[in-house]
Order: C-alpha cells, then structure tokens, then sequence
C-alpha cells in the first residue's frame, strides 16, 4: 500500500499553526513559561474531569490555558501470547500531533494521528475490528498483513448565554487492511463519531447532556490472484466459532461483504464542586442496529444491542498533593439474527421473498473498572511521585442458537489489578521519568456447555450436526482466563527548550512491556512483549 504523502502534510503544517499560536498566547504569559516546560500533554489530560466525557462543552473547563505535542512514534511486537487474529511478530510506526488551545472564552481540540502497521502469520479474520461484530468473515492460511489507518478528532466548547456552555466533537478514523497472500482479503474501514451538548452551571453543580451518534463501516472483499488449483478454506463464523467452512469460492461461499453499524444515543453529566473537590458524573445510553450484506433489503444478517455507560470522577487537590478515584461501568445486550429469504423466478425476474428472523447468537457483557491515583508534587501535570492502582472486572454470557434444536452457552469471568508508579527529576536542563508497571489477570468459567431447546420434540439428533472450529474456541477461552503476569518499564528524557515567547521540551520516550502466561495449552508460546519509542516535542 502506498503512503498517502498529503496527511503528512497536513500533519506538520497542523503542528506549525499550533507553534505559531503557541508563540502569541505564551508569550502573553511569560511567568507560565517554566511550567509549560514540564507539561506532560497525556497527563494534564488525563486529570481533568471533563476530557472523557462524551459532551465536548466540558473542554471549556480545562485547567490551562494550551497544551501541545507532536511526536513521532514506532513499535515493535514478538510473541505467541496474542489474540486469534494477531501478530505474533509486528512492527509499526506513526506520527501524531494534538492540541488543547484557548482563544478568549472558547476552548479548542484537536488531534491526527498516522500509522502504518505490518504483521506477519496474521489470519482468521478479515476485519480490521472483529470485535465490533457479533459475525465474521475468515480464512485460515497465515500470511503477512498491512494495514494504514487515519485517526482525526476536533472539537469545542464556547459559551452561548450566562451560564450555558454549548460544544461539539467529530472523531473520523479511515483504514485500509491487506492480506498479501491468497486467500487474499482488502478490508476499508470508515468510524464516524460525532456528539454535541450544553452544559449549566448552576452554582456549585454543573449539569449538562449531550447527543451522540456513531455509524462504522467495515467492506471485506475475498480474492484469488494466483491461476492454479490450489483450493482455500472460507469461514463464516456466527458466534462461539460455530457456522459455515466451505471451500472458497464467490459462488459456493462468498466471503465478501460489508459490514455496517449504527449507534444512536445520549449521555446526561452532573457535576459537584466545592473548593478543591470535584466529583463528575456521566450516565450513557447506546442503542445499535447493524447490517450485514447489500442493504436492507438484501442483508444476509443484522444485529441490534443497547449498551449502558457510567463514570464517575473524583478528584481533590491541594497545592503538593492531589488524589483521583475513577469508576466506570458498562453493561450491553447485544444479538445477531440472520435473514430467512429465498429467491424464486417470476416472469424472467429474481424476487427475493423475505420470510423472517432466526436468532443465531447473542451476548450479554457486564464491565467494572477502578483506578485510584495520588500525585505528589508541585506541579499538577509533572509531579515528584505519582502512584497509581487499579481493577477491573468482565463477566461475559454468550449464546449460540444456530445449531437447531441445540444451543450452547458461554461463561466467562476475568479479573485483573494492576499497580503503577512514576518518579520525575528535574534537572538543570531538562528532566527524567521513569516508570514501573506491574499486573495480574485471571478467569474462569464455563467454556461451552451443550443444551437442548424445550421445543425440541421428535427430532433425531444424530441428524444434527454442528460444525464448529473447536481450535479457536479452546484458545480464545485460554488466551481470556489463563492467569497472566505482564510488567512495563518505562524512560523519558526531555530536554527544555525556550525563547523569548515560547517554551517547550524535545522529549524521547521509550517503554518495553512483557506478559508471560501460565500453564497454556492451545498457543505456540507463553509469552509476549513490545517495545515502543517515540521522539516528540511538547509545548
């Protein structure tokens, strides 16, 4: 695949608008210069109460005045410890830039992001997200994959009447996947994300509710190059890895098709603030509805889910010490029903008659995350120490009812914690971070578990076959319940740079994680490890 040069482009002439900017609001402020120095853009996001919420009006409460980066960033994965449909050796690289900016009383977003990723022995799966999908398209023959992909976000916040605070945001992500040996497989992804809300500040709460809307779209399409008589095995899997596994060809089983979902809902906020306290709140309802195939009249299948989000922020800060505990929930139904049609002649022309619905898989997930943080410190963004702690909690219930009369069910229960620590020195010129992450996750539950439907009566079920590729159920169940031990370090060295109105710091990050798995039994390894680094600047 080709690099498309103009998005380079426009990512360093965003970073030169940002520094040209940068150089009139700064050098309004030069008694901010010294700390601006020691900002750590992930950081300062991450410990306001606002940022994460789906309502772009809370940017307008943001903290700082701008916050900038643009860096340049590679990564390199080897081991057997992945995901069905992942890597085992895979490099990738990128470069990104984002921005939050203040201009009078209006508050701005913004972010771009490129990377190009190659994987190699990558297979059972066409999609760029299958995890997106209650359905999947695959083939089973290992080969190399590339993919390219565009992340872009913008938005803001202003006020439009005493009190009342109106923001928008649009997220737009673009990718290209290609499988590089037959059975070949060019995957084109479109996610399109936009909300928009108010907010009302009314004392000590801040109340606000916003629209969210998100439609992606996912094409695969199957082909042979090769002119010979090599048959390749196609896979069309409906959930627990049952479905149909015919020798591919685009008559007997066509693999190619687009796969499309769209989210509508709404979130409300309420805030409490008193003093250095700030406890926020966000309640989030999704309803979904996906196609699979031509349209609407032509689908093969379609899917319809509600999710339910909460978060909750807390934060108290005082001037060397600031404490944040984060809470998130979420709970989704979702269900996949394929079409029952047929096609009969009438006069020379195909009508397709379309006779119902057949439920082929559903899932019900439940997902609970805590994280406390303390940060000792003089300066919020870049403190001396900063400890952190966390745990998180999925119960998964999944059910197959494509094999009539028969159904099965799935069970899952993972738990992990994870504890991580950051110490920062200034010096004279510059400064170090280093970095120490340790965790531990661990399931169990029922891998599958046949039952036989209450309406079934005088069926035979030695007639009833129920083909399924047990392999990859044997090792999704292990690679989410097996006990696993995964430990980070990381380096950062920044070096200040100032002038007369602007101030910043050149940074190189890099970081090495590494997870080892006990007792395995369906991967080729145990273990599995990535290094990144990034060069950047800050300002």
């Amino acid at each position: 695949m080709k690099i498309k040069h103009k998005y380079i482009y426009i990512l360093f002439a965003l970073f030169l608008c940002q520094l040209a900017f940068s150089s009139q609001v700064t050098g309004q402020n030069k008694k901010q210069i010294k700390e601006k120095c020691l900002y750590h853009f992930d950081d300062l996001s991450r410990k306001q109460t606002w940022t994460d919420s789906y309502n772009a009006a809370g940017l307008g409460f943001i903290d700082f005045n701008n916050s900038s980066f643009i860096e340049a960033y590679m990564g390199k994965g080897d081991g057997a410890l992945v995901k069905y449909n992942e890597s085992d050796d895979n490099f990738n690289f990128g470069l990104r830039t984002a921005s939050y900016k203040k201009i009078n009383k209006t508050t701005f977003f913004g972010k771009i992001d490129y990377n190009n990723f190659r994987g190699q022995n990558m297979t059972w799966s066409g999609l760029i997200y299958p995890e997106r999908y209650l359905l999947s398209v695959a083939d089973s023959r290992p080969a190399e994959k590339r993919k390219e992909s565009y992340k872009l976000s913008g938005g803001f916040s202003t006020p439009i009447a005493t009190n009342l605070i109106f923001g928008a945001q649009i997220n737009y992500e673009t990718a290209n996947l290609a499988k590089m040996k037959d059975l070949r497989h060019e995957t084109k992804l479109l996610d399109f994300e936009v909300t928009g809300g108010l907010i009302y500040k009314a004392g000590m709460f801040n109340i606000g509710a916003n629209y969210y809307y998100r439609k992606f779209h996912e094409k695969v399409e199957f082909s042979k190059v090769a002119d010979d008589d090599i048959l390749y095995t196609g896979y069309l899997f409906k959930g627990l890895w049952f479905g149909m596994f015919e020798n591919w060809t685009n008559d007997a089983l066509n693999l190619s098709r687009p796969f499309t979902d769209v989210l509508n809902g709404g979130s409300v906020q309420v805030e409490f603030l008193k003093e250095k306290f700030k406890f926020h709140n966000e309640f989030t309802y999704k309803s979904q509805e996906g196609l699979t195939g031509p349209g609407a009249d032509k689908a093969f299948s379609q899917s319809e889910a509600v999710t339910y989000e909460y978060k909750g922020i807390a934060s108290f800060e005082q001037d060397h010490i600031r404490h944040y505990l984060k809470v998130n929930a979420n709970y989704s139904d979702a269900s996949n029903y394929d079409k029952v049609t047929n096609q009969e002649r009438i006069g020379g022309i195909y009508v397709t008659f379309y006779y119902g619905l057949n439920k082929a898989f559903s899932r019900r997930t439940f997902d609970l995350n805590g994280e406390y943080e303390i940060a000792l410190g003089r300066y919020k963004c870049n403190p001396d120490w900063n400890f952190k702690a966390g745990y998180s909690y999925t119960a998964q219930t999944s059910i197959s009812s494509i094999v009539n009369p028969l159904y099965y069910t799935q069970d899952i229960r993972v738990a992990s914690a994870y504890g991580k620590v950051n110490k920062n020195f200034i010096l004279d010129k510059g400064m170090i971070d280093l970095s120490l992450l340790g965790a531990y996750s661990s399931g169990s539950g029922i891998k599958q578990r046949e039952s036989i439907s209450e309406n079934a009566v005088g069926i035979n079920l030695e007639d009833v076959v129920a083909t399924q590729v047990t392999a990859l159920l044997n090792r999704e169940y292990e690679f989410l319940t097996a006990g696993k031990f995964q430990g980070e370090a990381g380096f950062r060295y920044s070096r200040f740079v100032s002038t007369q109105n602007t101030a910043g710091s050149i940074y190189l990050d890099l970081k090495y994680s590494f997870t080892k798995a006990k007792e395995l039994k369906y991967h080729d390894g145990d273990n599995a490890g990535v290094f990144y680094m990034a060069l950047g600047y800050s300002f």
